[in-house]
C-alpha cells in the first residue's frame, strides 16, 4: 500500500515538473514595462495606476502583443491588489520579477551593444 503511494506521488511531482505546472511566465522584453509599472502600482497601493496598467497590458493583449499566460500572470496580480490584499499582490509581483531570465532578444540587444569609445561594426 505504501509502495503505490509512494509511486503515485512521484509521477505526480514528475508530471507537475515536465508539464512546468506552478512556474510563472517569462514575460517578453517589449512587456517588461508593464511589469515594472505594476510594481510600482502595487508597492504604492494606488488604484489609479493599477487601473493605468490594467488599460495598457488588455490593449496590449487584444492587439495580441500580449500572450495568455503573461496575461494571465499579470492579471492575478490585478485582482489581488483590487481586492485589497496589496501584499500578496506586492509578494506576487516581485517574485514574478525575479523568475524572469534574459530572452533572445535581450541576449541579442546585448551583443548589438558597443561598448563606449568601441568603434563601430563595419
Amino acid at each position: 500500500m505504501q509502495l503505490k503511494i509512494i509511486a503515485g506521488t512521484i509521477v505526480f511531482i514528475t508530471v507537475f515538473v515536465l508539464k512546468g505546472w506552478g512556474t510563472a511566465p517569462q514575460i517578453s522584453s517589449s512587456n517588461r514595462k508593464i511589469l515594472e509599472a505594476l510594481q510600482t502600482a502595487v508597492s504604492s497601493k494606488k488604484l489609479e495606476w493599477l487601473e493605468i496598467v490594467t488599460k495598457q497590458v488588455t490593449e496590449k493583449y487584444d492587439e495580441g502583443d500580449v500572450s495568455d499566460e503573461e496575461f494571465n500572470a499579470i492579471d492575478a496580480i490585478v485582482q489581488k491588489a483590487e481586492s485589497g490584499d496589496w501584499k500578496a499582490a506586492q509578494l506576487a509581483s516581485f517574485s514574478l520579477s525575479e523568475v524572469q531570465r534574459p530572452t533572445a532578444e535581450d541576449i541579442e540587444m546585448l551583443r548589438d551593444r558597443r561598448r563606449v569609445g568601441e568603434p563601430a561594426k563595419r
